[in-house]
């Protein structure tokens, strides 16, 4: 499956597996040239340490997440790989957007770009990180090791188009906060969600960038929000947050006659 850096996600890639959860720290594909040389067709064979023969088999997704579960079936714990090329008109580096349920490794071009473990139990925790390009084909690589989280992942890689919002989540002491959750909503659409780091700053990589937005931040019962964020394509904008004492409202919305109680009222 060949793709084109136009913001969206990923939707077609060869998968393969299940390789057994407790070889994922080796190269399970030593025997058809090792990770770093894949380059891998339709129908194409692997196989395991036990004899069993897999093949990569073509997925297309009907929204932004692979599920893995839905080509390779139910393993409690297991590894798989995930295959694609993206083609490119010129070299250089451009962002890679993951929200993903399970630890992974990623090559590019046969080099490791990036290896973590979501933190404890995510459906779809969000990485993102620099992606070395070539012009022309690029071979991307994903290796997926099952928890206990579902097996899926969805990857996108971001144009120069894009714009960041960054900035410092503190208290009212002016002390930097680390992992508050900042996300970025537009409507009651959330589009994304980050983390800040551990001196309490964050960064958003925005595309499509169209609109006004609300940039939200929460820890614990602290939390703030900033309306009518206006972002331009290649801008770089900076908010700073100050976050407090969540405040909560309770009572009852009435009628205009001031005696039915309503139901259902937006606050």
């Amino acid at each position: 499956p060949v793709h084109s850096v136009d913001g969206q996600y990923l939707r077609e890639w060869l998968l393969l597996g299940p390789f057994s959860a407790s070889d994922s720290g080796k190269d399970l594909l030593a025997g058809v040239g090792g990770e770093a040389n894949v380059q891998a067709k339709e129908g194409d064979a692997a196989a395991r340490e036990d004899g069993v023969k897999l093949r990569w088999n073509r997925y297309r997704s009907e929204d932004r997440f692979v599920r893995l579960l839905e080509v390779i079936g139910f393993q409690e714990r297991a590894t798989a790989y995930a295959y694609a090329e993206l083609e490119t008109d010129k070299d250089g580096s451009l962002t890679a957007d993951l929200l993903i349920g399970s630890d992974y490794a990623i090559w590019v071009n046969g080099e490791p770009v990036r290896q973590a473990a979501p933190p404890g139990y995510a459906d779809a925790w969000p990485d993102s990180f620099p992606v070395p390009l070539k012009k022309g084909l690029n071979r991307f690589l994903i290796k997926l090791s099952r928890r206990d989280a579902n097996w899926q992942f969805a990857l996108r890689i971001l144009p120069e188009e894009k714009a960041v919002l960054s900035g410092k989540v503190t208290n009212a002491a002016g002390r930097g906060l680390a992992a508050a959750q900042v996300r970025l909503v537009q409507g009651e659409n959330e589009l994304l969600q980050t983390t800040s780091d551990a001196t309490g700053v964050y960064r958003c990589e925005v595309f499509p960038v169209r609109g006004l937005y609300e940039v939200q931040v929460t820890q614990g019962t602290l939390g703030a929000w900033r309306l009518g964020v206006e972002l331009q394509a290649r801008e770089r904008k900076s908010i700073d947050l100050q976050i407090e004492e969540a405040v909560s409202i309770s009572g009852m919305v009435f009628a205009s006659d001031g005696k039915t109680p309503e139901n259902a009222v937006v606050v």
